[in-house]
């Protein structure tokens, strides 16, 4: 990735960054340089909504159209030398993603569309093949946003402005709907030694008529996640 233009303006939207967790608070801690640019020829046009490593240890991170653009963002890749490729170009807003329990398969969101997309994933070369299939989301759901996939092979996904945490099956099928006390559901992940809870992230925004909007919650769906793969660089 190349450096921004001497004397343009940077934000930490504009680009992936590590922050080291352990110098200090949270609120201290130190962003590794250099950080490194998603996209440098629109580094004022474009933010960063969600990123997940991949089995492997590479960094995936999409992108949206902070102009509201359809079709200019991307789904990108970053290897553990710091190089970044365009996995998935002609995107609206980049969403959740996630890997099938075998690696085979990414699960992409690209939230205006309205659903998830299964992908063929070639694993070792971190390469994504041919969409296979679709997972639709009628509209009274609310919008796909961030998602999680747990050890049995079941997508859970955030509905924006459903009120709700969904639960497909690989192939596709609505199992299982978890209702929240909050209408915008941001995202989720499976945590605790476990990995038996799912934590449920919510927005504050647009709900100032919800006492509970904006907090985390934590629900025990009755399955395990996957563990995390840290970042290989």
């Amino acid at each position: 990735a190349r450096a921004p233009p001497r004397g343009a303006r940077t934000r930490a939207a504009d680009r992936l960054a590590h922050l080291d967790g352990n110098v200090g608070p949270p609120a201290r801690a130190a962003v590794h340089e250099p950080a490194v640019a998603v996209d440098p020829d629109q580094l004022l046009a474009r933010g960063v909504p969600d990123g997940a490593v991949d089995p492997r240890g590479r960094f995936w991170a999409g992108t949206m159209s902070l102009a509201g653009d359809t079709r200019t963002a991307a789904l990108y890749r970053l290897d553990p030398d710091l190089t970044v490729t365009c996995a998935l170009p002609g995107l609206s807003v980049s969403n959740g993603l996630g890997w099938s329990p075998d690696g085979s398969t990414l699960y992409h969101v690209d939230s205006p569309r309205r659903r998830i997309d299964l992908y063929e994933f070639e694993l070792e070369a971190g390469r994504v093949a041919g969409r296979r299939a679709v997972m639709p989301v009628p509209r009274e759901h609310g919008t796909p946003d961030g998602l999680t996939v747990d050890a049995d092979g079941g997508v859970w996904v955030a509905m924006w402005g459903g009120g709700a945490v969904h639960r497909y099956a690989a192939a596709g099928e609505l199992e299982e709907r978890l209702e929240l006390p909050v209408t915008n559901v941001t995202s989720c992940c499976f945590g605790d030694a476990d990995l038996s809870t799912l934590y449920v992230t919510t927005a504050a925004r647009g709900a100032a008529h919800e006492p509970l909007a904006g907090a985390l919650f934590a629900l025990r769906p009755g399955v395990r996640g996957l563990p995390a793969t840290p970042f290989a660089g």
